[in-house]
């Protein structure tokens, strides 16, 4: 990429470093983070709490302001796609009562962008507008199988790849192999590379010109994979046509 304002690339670092910690951080520990001039985060934090980007908690440490969740809303309002997925997600729930998710992909990660939570005492940790590596999760998988594969090396750089469980995969080889998978059956199913103890189906959203666009997925305890499984496969399924064909 050229033509970056470098101002601007700093405060998108020092807002994910924000936006990544649920208690808030302080103005030592997003330097420690960012390893950014202290003058220049000042200036930066000064700026984003005038305009309401961020805003101090009674701990006295940053956290999101109210004009991010505007502007997101605003993003959602204008997403066809995010539209459909909060109408058929929320059928899906109804139907199956487990957590369904959107996401997109952005480098060598997902974005989420919508969820629809079930209705059992289980969360899921993930929150719109979090970062996953791709390789780990099955909406990621899902989304390079839509790249060729030498973009895989360009997006996800050199394996092995970064575990975020003990079964996270590590080789360029075996997710070629996930992904084929995806590519012949329509979906991609993870058994605890994202998070131990569950497991995730996706399946792909095309926009009318035949593109993939994004991913849906739900997820559920791995207790229940032998007697959910099958019925989850067909929901997300049914889902990602859903979404797809009225696109």
């Amino acid at each position: 990429m050229t033509n970056l304002v470098p101002s601007i690339e700093k405060m998108d670092v020092i807002l994910n470093v924000i936006a990544e910690s649920r208690q808030g951080v302080s103005f030592m520990e997003i330097v420690h983070q960012t390893k950014l001039n202290k003058s220049t985060i000042y200036s930066i934090l000064n700026t984003l709490e005038n305009l309401n980007y961020i805003s101090k908690n009674d701990k006295k440490n940053y956290v999101i302001d109210y004009r991010l969740a505007f502007l997101g809303s605003k993003y959602s309002e204008n997403s066809k796609y995010i539209e459909l997925f909060d109408h058929f997600g929320n059928e899906l729930v109804e139907q199956v009562n487990e957590t369904c998710q959107l996401s997109i992909l952005k480098g060598g990660n997902i974005c989420y962008l919508a969820k629809v939570e079930s209705k059992s005492n289980i969360r899921i940790k993930t929150e719109p507008g979090q970062m996953i590596p791709a390789h780990a999760t099955a909406m990621g998988k899902v989304l390079l199988s839509g790249l060729p594969n030498e973009e895989l090396y360009e997006r996800l750089g050199e394996p092995p790849f970064k575990p975020l469980t003990r079964k996270t995969v590590q080789t360029m080889e075996e997710l070629i192999k996930q992904i084929q998978f995806g590519q012949q059956n329509g979906y991609v199913l993870e058994r605890g590379e994202t998070e131990e103890g569950l497991f995730c189906i996706a399946a792909p959203i095309f926009n009318h010109k035949k593109e993939m666009i994004a991913a849906v997925s739900v997820t559920a305890l791995d207790v229940y994979y032998d007697s959910k499984s099958e019925v989850l496969k067909e929901a997300v399924l049914n889902l990602a046509r859903n979404i797809s064909s009225n696109l």
